[in-house]
């Protein structure tokens, strides 16, 4: 009797849930929006992300310069090496392996840099179109929007990446 009752109440419920949500859907109005596109497509992201690649360019050529005149010096100790003793000849191995490994450490850590602050200004631009998209949302009764990113399937006409862009860009 009690296994029965137990049995009732799970469908009761299921066909309360099913109801309820069926109901709901109903009223729900769903956009998408593809955020990437929108701000790698924004002159102000373009603008800032040249900007950032011409540092980056004007670092990289002092890093080449500083790496060719290491190759310089390794390859003329490289030529005195018949006339050095063993310790002179390591230490200078250790030198140049040093020089060496700071500049790949500082290539690293501008790489980082570039990378932290493309991110920084992707994050900065993104929050202008997620105001745009919130705004369009309460001005059209879009009940959820969704970034493109985060979903596997939707009908190309819940897509209001067209409209977002016509508001950032004007």
């Amino acid at each position: 009797m009690r296994k029965n009752l137990n049995i009732l109440v799970g469908v009761i419920f299921f066909i309360s849930l099913f109801s309820v949500s069926s109901a709901f859907a109903g009223s729900i109005k769903v956009a998408v929006v593809d955020v990437n596109e929108v701000v790698e497509n924004y002159q102000e992201f373009k603008d800032g992300l040249e900007k950032l690649k011409t540092e980056f360019i004007e670092k990289q050529t002092d890093l080449d310069t500083r790496m060719k005149a290491l190759a310089a010096k390794e390859a003329n100790l490289k030529k005195q090496l018949a006339v050095m003793d063993e310790a002179k000849k390591e230490e200078l191995r250790k030198e140049l392996e040093t020089e060496f490994k700071k500049l790949q450490s500082l290539f690293n850590q501008y790489q980082q840099e570039l990378s932290e602050q493309e991110k920084q200004l992707f994050e900065k631009l993104e929050q202008k179109v997620l105001f745009i998209v919130e705004d369009i949302a309460k001005n059209e009764k879009y009940t959820i929007v969704l970034k493109k990113q985060a979903t596997l399937y939707y009908d190309k006409s819940l897509d209001i990446t067209k409209k977002v862009q016509d508001r950032l860009y004007r």
